[in-house]
């Protein structure tokens, strides 16, 4: 019997990746109280490309490499825009030299 079979199991295993993303969103937002931790996942930000206008080379394999980053830097964003959505001005106000 697997755990998709048993209604309990099902409920107990949902209730731990709630419990888990919870977490993770804490974290997150204790990490975005920083100006410290707020530079450090602007320039992480940065350095996926996830603000880059055109990640296309002319390489299919570098292109394909450039577009992977991209799909981190689009999940880290989702992920403080969930957690913090203010922080995202506040992350960008770093680029103006206007951070704390």
């Amino acid at each position: 019997m697997s755990v998709a079979d048993d209604p309990e199991k099902v409920t107990a295993a949902q209730k731990k990746v709630r419990k888990k993303k919870q977490e993770f969103a804490d974290d997150l937002r204790s990490v975005l109280a920083a100006g410290a931790g707020r530079r450090v996942l602007h320039e992480a930000l940065n350095r996926t490309g996830v603000f880059a206008v055109n990640t296309f080379t002319g390489d299919a394999l570098s292109t394909s490499h450039n577009v992977g980053k991209q799909d981190i830097g689009r999940w880290l964003f989702r992920e403080i825009a969930a957690a913090d959505a203010a922080a995202i001005g506040l992350m960008m106000e770093k680029d103006t030299g206007n951070d704390e």
